[in-house]
């Protein structure tokens, strides 16, 4: 069978290659600048840079502390952690799983057991401490950087995304989609 003739009963055409290269180049920048940043974030926390501009950017956000915004910070951070958003995911991964989608489930779980061994590797190799909290709040006892919610949900909500775009066939769906997850 010819190449030309495999796009044919595929169904491929050259702009859906051509859209298949442009979405794969431009995730490739992205995951380079993202790894430049985290780099050059992590090159300044092991160099010790970090605290003084921490304990700044601490003391002016809590400048706009209020009792109701605490309560909304303190359900967003129990929400978007690992301790919700694994228990979360399984039982998405398990849903999918029953409804025979077992590509999806077998995704889900590769990227939690992606994003836990990463975070807790990366925890390891930075051990930075914890600030302390400026209210009656219980810290993790791990680590504080890098983010463990902010890899679990990128992970969980970027993963969705991925699974839940593929299926849709409205560019405004997806796109809303998307939102929502960066917005989560």
């Amino acid at each position: 069978m010819t190449d030309s003739s495999f796009r044919e009963e595929s169904g491929t055409t050259g702009e859906t290659e051509r859209l298949l290269t442009a979405t794969l180049i431009i995730a490739l920048v992205a995951a380079v600048f993202a790894l430049l940043v985290f780099s050059w974030l992590g090159r300044e926390v092991v160099t010790g840079v970090t605290p003084a501009m921490d304990e700044r950017l601490r003391v002016e956000l809590h400048t706009h502390a209020s009792p109701g915004l605490t309560g909304f910070m303190i359900a967003v951070s129990r929400f978007g952690g690992p301790s919700w958003l694994v228990p979360i995911a399984l039982a998405i991964a398990l849903g999918f799983l029953i409804h025979g989608w077992r590509r999806g489930a077998l995704l889900i779980i590769v990227t939690l057991s992606g994003a836990g061994l990463l975070n807790t590797l990366l925890k390891q190799t930075f051990a930075r401490s914890r600030p302390e909290a400026f209210f009656d709040y219980p810290l993790p006892v791990s680590q504080s950087f890098p983010s463990g919610h902010a890899i679990f949900a990128a992970s969980v909500f970027g993963g969705l995304a991925v699974l839940v775009t593929d299926r849709l066939g409205s560019t405004t769906l997806r796109a809303l989609v998307w939102a929502t997850a960066l917005v989560l």
